[in-house]
């Protein structure tokens, strides 16, 4: 009987940890989850990258320094002929709002996205992307930030370009 009762109370020991172990994988797992969705992991300090960077009006100074960088380009600015910069101005701080978690309605779909940067040549698209690295470089101090502001905005910089324009 002894013997019985040292096994069920191993037993239940067993469960025990094993339990306490699903707990702590389930609690790392909506850890992260909720991280993901509130952006918190992106950039370190918490909130999304939108609000670490300083919100809509660093993304509006942004989004003018690199409209006006990218006019001033020898490869890109034939592209700016009749453009409204300062209504391009808005709509592209909405479109970066949108990616880097801010919330904001996105004006442009990915299918818009995608076919815009179709209508730039790959000479174009590079110099769309260094435009935005000095961009970037002009209006957001932080390293980390700016690297992490990249990593999100550059795949779809010269699309989003090309589809506004």
């Amino acid at each position: 009987m002894q013997l019985h009762h040292h096994f069920r109370i191993d037993r239940m020991k067993s469960n025990t940890k094993r339990l306490a172990g699903r707990i702590s994988i389930l609690a790392a797992i909506a850890m992260t989850v909720s991280g993901c969705q509130t952006g918190a992991g992106v950039g370190g300090a918490g909130g999304s990258v939108f609000q670490q960077l300083g919100g809509m009006n660093t993304l509006l100074q942004l989004a003018s320094v690199f409209l006006q960088m990218s006019s001033q380009d020898s490869q890109l600015s034939g592209l700016f002929q009749g453009a409204d910069k300062s209504a391009l101005s808005g709509l592209l701080a909405n479109q970066l709002c949108a990616s880097l978690g801010g919330g904001c309605a996105e004006p442009l779909t990915s299918a818009q996205i995608s076919a815009g940067a179709k209508e730039l040549t790959s000479a174009q698209s590079q110099a769309v992307t260094n435009t935005l690295n000095n961009a970037l470089a002009t209006t957001i101090s932080s390293p980390l930030l700016r690297e992490t502001a990249s990593q999100v905005i550059s795949p779809q910089i010269g699309g989003i370009l090309g589809a506004l324009l």
